[in-house]
């Protein structure tokens, strides 16, 4: 069985030491391809690699929606998926995960980074043209561009934590039953709101430690936002500051994100089915060693693409 590996130069030695099975590795025979970067690994390592490397990571994605924060392009991409299976939703859903609105990019370069946002729309035009609804295909694509849009207009600080910019929305329901809700603050809220109460919320998290941690912050900050909540000067002061965040929200939208230019390292894959589509990412590995090589590898592991 053939896998193709994207360092050109690793040795026999160091492949074994990678996976760490002395059995595993096939010496290729002559004649067996053209990409100096082939190895070739027994059927037996290859079951082990799909159940220690690939099948772990699978277990850990569900069916369950991510959102941007912008009420009608995540509704547009809900109303698209609800009658798809749920191997197709996680599909979806897995690319806003992913490859858009990543929660920590610090193992990537910001080139990477890039790649990444523009893999993940390569991926969503594969399941406009492949499962997605005639009907919602436009809609769905004009999300996903979207949310490509907002995760490339990202910033990284410093640990790699990403800030996308745009206030997220609540919501009730799903599919095109979405209903967006009333805005609920948080503990980054009450920093902005209430500096004084912010600190002493910091204070019991540190005092306490697992569940008593937990609950005993989320006991004073329900307190506090209910005490907001019942003087009208509290309730005005929360108000304004909504009002606040969705005018900074939309400001940002339109001056970082709008007319966001997309890159465009996938471009020119053929998304129309899964065969062109898994050639067009093993050409550009074999043209890119050791550029987004983890996420590539993984992808193509995938068992979406192998079903």
């Amino acid at each position: 069985m053939k896998i193709t590996n994207i360092h050109q130069k690793m040795t026999e030695t160091e492949f074994l030491k990678n996976i760490n099975r002395e059995d595993s590795f096939v010496p290729p025979k002559k004649g067996d391809g053209e990409i100096a970067a082939s190895l070739y690994i027994s059927d037996d390592a290859q079951k082990r690699f799909e159940a220690e490397a690939v099948r772990p990571l699978e277990r850990e994605r569900a069916d369950v929606p991510i959102y941007c924060g912008i009420y009608n392009t995540d509704k547009a991409v809900a109303a698209a998926v609800e009658g798809c299976t749920k191997e197709e939703r996680i599909f979806v859903y897995g690319i806003i995960n992913s490859n858009f609105l990543m929660g920590n990019t610090s193992s990537l370069t910001e080139e990477e980074r890039q790649a990444n946002i523009a893999l993940g729309m390569k991926k969503a035009e594969y399941a406009a043209w492949n499962f997605i609804p005639e009907a919602s295909r436009e809609k769905f694509l004009e999300a996903m561009n979207t949310i490509a849009k907002i995760a490339s207009a990202g910033k990284a600080d410093e640990n790699g934590n990403m800030n996308y910019g745009i206030k997220r929305a609540n919501y009730l329901g799903h599919g095109s039953n979405l209903v967006e809700l009333s805005y609920n603050l948080n503990a980054d809220d009450m920093k902005n709101i209430d500096s004084a109460a912010y600190e002493e919320y910091q204070r019991i998290g540190e005092e306490n430690s697992g569940k008593d941690r937990f609950y005993n912050q989320a006991e004073f900050f329900s307190n506090w936002y209910n005490k907001q909540l019942s003087s009208k000067q509290g309730r005005n002061m929360i108000q304004e500051y909504i009002e606040k965040l969705d005018e900074k929200s939309d400001e940002y939208f339109k001056k970082e994100v709008k007319n966001k230019k997309l890159p465009t390292y996938f471009d020119s894959i053929d998304a129309s089915n899964k065969e062109t589509f898994l050639a067009g990412i093993m050409e550009f590995m074999a043209k890119n060693q050791n550029f987004l090589s983890q996420i590539l590898s993984r992808e193509i592991s995938d068992s979406f693409w192998r079903n």
